[in-house]
């Protein structure tokens, strides 16, 4: 593992870090459609760090494959059916 790949795993432990106190201040929030924005902001982070994780790093390809699948449809779930 090079320094470039270690720079990344250290940038999204701090990215996941930041996404899961979103999702977990979200349950505190009164505004039902508010907590629906939060959480879905966070789901995006994740995603989006996920397709940089699937790009760079090759030894957790296939987890974050199937990491990335799972929140993808946590945000389908959140972005349609949570009113």
């Amino acid at each position: 593992m090079d320094n470039k790949e270690q720079k990344i795993i250290v940038i999204n432990a701090i990215s996941s870090f930041f996404s899961i106190g979103l999702l977990v201040g979200a349950f505190f929030v009164k505004d039902v459609q508010i907590r629906k924005y939060i959480i879905i902001a966070a789901l995006i982070s994740l995603i989006i760090q996920k397709i940089i994780d699937i790009a760079i790093i090759k030894q957790t390809r296939k987890a974050s494959i199937v990491i990335l699948v799972v929140i993808i449809i946590l945000l389908i779930y959140f972005a349609l059916f949570v009113k």
